[in-house]
């Protein structure tokens, strides 16, 4: 808590000033005490911009992120589908060759 709070000046007073001096010493408190509540308001809503930024900025870079990340897959994607057919070589052939034995004739 700062040094200037005084609980007291959240009471009511029992009685009023009745001097000039009493009466500006009490205007100087509620003065005093109307700047430290501007300045708490101000730290709290700088405090609550700030949660929020954090808060709803990775919800939104996220969201970038996958954009980002489809617009790509869908440019790799038409890419292959323009992309000319590779030409199929004898160790290609090799490769695909089924491994087991074909049907019988009964069977297929």
């Amino acid at each position: 808590m700062p040094a200037s709070y005084k609980p007291a000046m959240f009471d009511a007073p029992k009685s009023l000033p009745s001097g000039t001096a009493e009466l500006r010493v009490a205007a100087e408190g509620l003065v005093e005490l109307a700047k430290l509540q501007a300045l708490q308001i101000a730290k709290h809503k700088h405090q609550l911009a700030d949660h929020q930024r954090h808060r709803f900025r990775s919800d939104s870079e996220s969201a970038d992120r996958l954009n980002l990340q489809l617009q790509l897959e869908e440019k790799e994607t038409a890419a292959v589908r323009t992309a000319p057919p590779e030409d199929t070589t004898e160790t290609d052939l090799k490769q695909k060759k089924p491994k087991r034995k074909p049907l019988p004739p009964e069977l297929s």
